[in-house]
């Protein structure tokens, strides 16, 4: 049997998770799509369901976000969360129409991930503290631009850090 890190070997220890579970993990969520736009007044997307996960982020403007029957005023600093399979409308305000970017995450663990924050319960949300979460948007921007045969390295490593920084702000 290999030898592993005493971290892992004290997890195995005490039951809590096997060393095959730890490493399925570390392959089960990737990003599928990201970017960034500044949106034109009114420009819209949907009524529309998409495939997987999708956070969007606002860094300028307003707009409206709508799902589930219910419809959110969301404007600098908000987020809104889309859940596979659920439709979803969005427009750009008319007057100061939004800007904002978006990650797309899939992947057999993503959603289980994601279900120990309060996205599922209320798709949007506000982060305005500091500008971190904006940085992180940026630096998967940057991800993007990474050589191909190391982008998906790049972008999954910015997604890890997006989910590592948003579980403990959003958590149930």
């Amino acid at each position: 049997m290999p030898a592993f890190p005493a971290a892992i070997q004290l997890h195995k220890a005490g039951g809590h998770v096997k060393v095959a579970e730890i490493e399925n993990q570390l392959d089960s969520i990737f990003s599928c799509t990201q970017g960034y736009e500044e949106c034109a007044s009114g420009h819209s997307y949907g009524p529309a369901v998409r495939k997987s996960c999708m956070i969007h982020y606002i860094t300028q403007g307003k707009g409206v976000f709508r799902v589930d029957g219910k419809e959110y005023s969301l404007s600098k600093g908000d987020l809104f969360f889309i859940e596979p399979g659920k439709e979803v409308y969005y427009k750009a305000g008319d007057k100061d129409p939004w800007g904002y970017g978006w990650v797309g995450m899939t992947g057999i663990h993503i959603e289980s991930c994601l279900f120990r924050t309060s996205l599922f319960d209320c798709p949007a949300a506000s982060y305005s503290k500091d500008y971190s979460l904006s940085l992180i948007f940026i630096e998967m921007q940057r991800a993007c631009s990474q050589p191909l045969e190391i982008r998906d390295l790049a972008l999954n490593h910015v997604l890890y850090k997006l989910l590592a920084f948003w579980l403990p702000i959003f958590r149930l």
